[in-house]
């Protein structure tokens, strides 16, 4: 029986910069990474699999920091002599001033570090790893069709970064685009992918499997459910009679969690109820997004109760894109300093000639007109509460 342990997309020092989120929200979210990432070179060191496969984007490309270089390379160094073989992604590439290139990894580490494949070799297993890794920020897919796997009585594995045609994200960028007709041939028994930000069988049969394992912990607030890495286990004799396994383990309880609210359509009670749903909220980070058309008081009414929750939650955020609508007419005439203010923001608003001043206007009138009535303000970026 051959063990592995199959990670993707893990995204050491990940930015955090969209939506826009407050850095602290960065910073705690780095450290849950490493974490996690920890915490599964744990069971490494316990179970001693047959090897690690990591399928592209374990760094964060340009924002990843010498210190967690090092925290990566200890955890391998301390896993020797289980090997972890690397496939660099199109977010961490190797390239001449990559951790790749400059760092002395342990002899257990192999990095796949050209756009070709090439084959590693289990010294005591029948087992033999192909994979390639990108040089840039995109490779071709027609390296999928290139690979050629002997028959020869020992277990394949192809480990790449890519983008199966059926299995293309809403907002991402399909890299090396494929489809599984490409790669599919006699001997081959397990293709490791990575890019794709869930956890997803291409193909499940008897003798051939093919998965996305997804991000280990959840980077977007679009990635809910469970995170965590894939086993696969290769049972039996490949001339013969054998078979293919694969299972998921999760490793975090953190979840993330995504809310839509129209202001124009959604009431305090409304939010209350989606937000008293949410599972596990103590390990959970919650984000709601505010749109459509509406008042800057009724932004502010729901923001307040949003951010009555924040206690509940391990994080919550609100991103307002709400549309400004312009305050009513008798706002306009009062003879109040509230009326003042109205009626020179909202000259001020019809005399913008661009885009960037009347932003700059809708977000003066937001600001003072929740300040004068006494209501919480969020910026169109984003607002944090945190226990």
């Amino acid at each position: 029986m051959i063990n592995l342990f199959h990670l993707a997309d893990i995204h050491l020092d990940a930015a955090f910069l969209d939506p826009p989120l407050p850095p602290e929200y960065g910073e705690m979210r780095r450290l849950d990474i490493r974490e996690t990432v920890a915490g599964i070179f744990r069971k490494v060191w316990e179970q001693q699999p047959a090897a690690v496969l990591i399928a592209g984007d374990l760094f964060a490309g340009k924002y990843v920091t010498p210190e967690t270089v090092t925290f990566f390379r200890e955890l391998c160094e301390r896993s020797a002599p289980v090997p972890i073989l690397i496939a660099p992604g199109n977010n961490d590439p190797y390239t001449e001033d990559s951790p790749y290139a400059i760092v002395n990894w342990p002899q257990n580490v192999t990095i796949f570090d050209v756009p070709e494949w090439s084959c590693w070799q289990h010294p005591d297993l029948p087992l033999s790893v192909h994979g390639f890794g990108y040089r840039s920020k995109d490779t071709g897919g027609d390296i999928f069709c290139r690979l050629r796997v002997p028959k020869d009585g020992r277990f394949h594995v192809a480990l790449g970064h890519g983008t199966e045609r059926n299995y293309r994200q809403e907002g991402v960028k399909p890299r090396a685009t494929f489809s599984l007709p490409d790669i599919l041939q006699p001997g081959l028994h397990y293709l490791a992918l990575g890019h794709v930000h869930r956890t997803v069988p291409v193909i499940q049969e008897a003798g051939f499997q093919a998965w996305y394992p997804g991000p280990p912990e959840p980077l977007d607030f679009d990635e809910s459910g469970p995170r965590g890495f894939l086993q696969v286990c290769f049972d039996g004799n490949p001339y013969t009679e054998y078979s293919v396994g694969v299972d998921f383990e999760q490793a975090t309880s953190r979840r993330v969690c995504e809310i839509t609210a129209d202001v124009a359509a959604s009431s305090s009670d409304a939010l209350i109820r989606m937000l008293q749903e949410i599972p596990v909220p103590e390990e959970t980070m919650v984000l709601v997004r505010l749109a459509g058309d509406g008042q800057p008081e009724t932004v502010a009414m729901l923001a307040r109760t949003i951010l009555g929750f924040r206690e509940r939650f391990r994080w919550l955020g609100i991103h307002d894109t709400t549309r400004y609508t312009v305050p009513p007419e008798s706002f306009r005439v009062e003879d109040t300093v509230y009326g003042d203010f109205c009626r020179i923001l909202l000259r001020s608003l019809e005399d913008a000639r661009d885009e960037a001043s009347r932003v700059r206007c809708v977000l003066a009138l937001q600001a003072g007109i929740a300040a004068l009535s006494g209501q919480p303000w969020i910026s169109r970026l984003t607002h944090t509460g945190e226990r």
